[in-house]
């Protein structure tokens, strides 16, 4: 999208503001998707002002954090990281832009929140902790270099039909500290009583970015999104995922494999560690049938809002599920499946 294109956005709605972007949402087309531009009335403006800067010179400092965005947004493409489908610079003293802003156009996400991540069903807490793990590995070698995520929060991320995507980068960074010797080369959280000594490679502390990232997507995701409510079955490989994150006993790359080694367990129903002899359950099968508004209720587990949709590798599962809870009755196997190939089934 062009300058011209982004006049065209319709239904535009303020959704939040930061430091210094103010996001609203808005229809191009009849497609969803989120504008961002500087917040004048915001602090990063407002701060500057006090300063003595008149509001045109600190709207235009402002601005230049959006272009970064911009570039580097566009410069570190991948699936997990928020698409750009447009911008908006125009010339600082143009009079044909006719008082036009700075202005960027992405895709529209769900913002998250810690509560919302602990609501999740696990199959979703699985897929955002398999995201972040492999964005993490995506970071450590772009084109640009292993970035840095210097501020590092969870409101850094949003949610794109249940993907998680890094939305926020204007604080990002490339460059991983000087050293003479290994002792200057300390991966520390204080907060968490940790430290981490790495190599001095070349003058350069080598994997410093990876590491903090590493770090901080376990303690913000992974380490406490996975194990809850997990497979009794994969509980090994994930006590040795999370154990890992804990003390950054593994590079992206292998936590990648790990991940994924976990996924594909997931998705082969491995898990369920069935014997070859299963009780037979009394259930009788219906063809294209519903049965809208019969024996409905809400469970704790549900993956919607309302009543009780669960995930299951076939219709054994969602026998056995049925069977372990007093208060199902029937249940419903539909043709939805989840990102794992599983099917969605209402209890």
């Amino acid at each position: 999208l062009n300058c011209d294109d982004i006049d065209n956005i319709t239904d535009k709605e303020y959704i939040a503001s930061g430091w210094t972007k103010a996001v609203y949402k808005g229809l191009y087309k009849g497609k969803p998707v989120a504008i961002k531009t500087v917040d004048i009335r915001g602090q990063d403006v407002g701060s500057c002002v006090e300063a003595g800067g008149s509001v045109e010179d600190c709207y235009w400092r402002a601005a230049q954090k959006i272009v970064k965005e911009i570039v580097i947004l566009q410069g570190i493409p991948h699936d997990n990281i928020i698409k750009v489908i447009g911008f908006c610079v125009p010339q600082k003293d143009s009079e044909k832009d006719g008082g036009r802003t700075v202005v960027m156009v992405t895709e529209l996400g769900e913002t998250i929140d810690l509560i919302k991540l602990l609501q999740m069903s696990w199959e979703e807490r699985l897929r955002i902790s398999y995201d972040v793990t492999v964005l993490m590995y995506h970071l450590s070698g772009t084109l640009y270099g292993p970035v840095s995520m210097n501020d590092y929060r969870r409101q850094q991320f949003v949610l794109v039909n249940g993907q998680l995507k890094l939305s926020d980068v204007d604080d990002v960074g490339f460059d991983e500290p000087t050293c003479s010797e290994d002792n200057d080369c300390l991966v520390i959280f204080s907060s968490s009583n940790f430290t981490k000594k790495l190599q001095c490679v070349d003058g350069y502390c080598h994997g410093y970015n990876e590491h903090r990232n590493l770090f901080n997507a376990g303690r913000h995701f992974t380490t406490f999104l996975l194990p809850h409510g997990a497979p009794k079955t994969l509980k090994l490989p994930i006590d040795e995922i999370v154990s890992a994150y804990n003390s950054l006993s593994l590079n992206s790359k292998k936590f990648v494999e790990k991940m994924t080694q976990v996924v594909n367990a997931y998705k082969s129903g491995k898990y369920l560690n069935r014997s070859s002899v299963e009780q037979k359950k009394n259930y009788i099968k219906y063809s294209s049938r519903d049965l809208p508004g019969e024996y409905d209720y809400r469970c704790r587990y549900s993956m919607s809002g309302g009543g009780c949709t669960v995930s299951v590798f076939d219709r054994k599962e969602a026998e056995d599920l049925c069977s372990r809870d007093p208060e199902c009755k029937s249940f419903v196997m539909t043709n939805s499946l989840t990102w794992t190939g599983m099917c969605l089934v209402f209890l």
